[in-house]
């Protein structure tokens, strides 16, 4: 068998022959690879959307109290003492001591004995008049004029206590007397009123409480004749007041 030669050029071409069908084998493989054996694309990744942001209430400035204009208290007036009235002239103090009464200053003092008088089972002191009494007897001193006047109860029956008031005038006494009374149902004992001319003792007017163990005199109103008086008995507190 001969032996067949080649020229370069022959040789070179085949080389590049052979590269090309070696490239377009390589390029029908991969084609044909990713027909057979497809390759997941790789997914496109959601971009997170953006977060909204929370709007946050910016705080609002506390408001401040608006303070009220501070008043200045009006200054208070200072009480000034109360003044001690100053005796004036004709003004005496008068008092009883041992069953005799005295008059003295406007605070007592210098006192002298103006009467003797024993009897102070009760008594009423009216702008210098003073009239006591004690059972049926009735004294009436006159401590401005120094005059002194006495009289007697005309009663039948036995006096165990008696009051005596001035009246509204200072022109009559209003006596009541405590005595014993048989007709009275539960206490026996009654009060004798009477209205007596306070100069001469001249009985004016009487009359009788009942059944009482004595009287509270209130008022003696001479303008309108009326006795204002509270009854006691056997009770110490009182349920009614009486006139007559």
């Amino acid at each position: 068998m001969g032996t067949v030669h080649h020229s370069p050029r022959v040789r070179v071409f085949a080389a590049a022959l052979m590269l090309t069908l070696v490239a377009g084998c390589t390029s029908i493989a991969d084609r044909l690879s990713q027909a057979l054996y497809p390759t997941p694309s790789p997914q496109a990744t959601e971009s997170p959307r953006a977060t909204a942001m929370l709007s946050t209430p910016v705080g609002q400035a506390t408001q401040q109290p608006t303070l009220a204009p501070t008043r200045t208290p009006a200054p208070q007036p200072s009480m000034s003492p109360t003044a001690v009235p100053r005796p004036k002239e004709g003004q005496h103090l008068v008092f009883a001591r041992g069953g005799s009464i005295y008059r003295g200053d406007y605070l007592g003092g210098e006192a002298t004995e103006v009467a003797s008088l024993p009897q102070l089972e009760a008594w009423d002191f009216r702008q210098g008049l003073l009239v006591m009494t004690q059972g049926t007897n009735v004294d009436v001193a006159d401590l401005k004029l120094g005059s002194f006047i006495s009289f007697e109860i005309e009663t039948e029956t036995r006096v165990e206590y008696a009051e005596v008031v001035w009246g509204t005038l200072q022109s009559r006494l209003l006596h009541a007397a405590v005595v014993s009374d048989a007709d009275a149902p539960i206490l026996k004992r009654s009060v004798e009123l009477r209205i007596l001319d306070a100069q001469d003792g001249t009985e004016l007017g009487k009359a009788i409480v009942r059944d009482v163990t004595g009287v509270n005199i209130l008022r003696f109103d001479e303008e309108l004749g009326r006795i204002t008086l509270v009854p006691r008995g056997g009770d110490p507190s009182f349920s009614e007041v009486r006139y007559y």
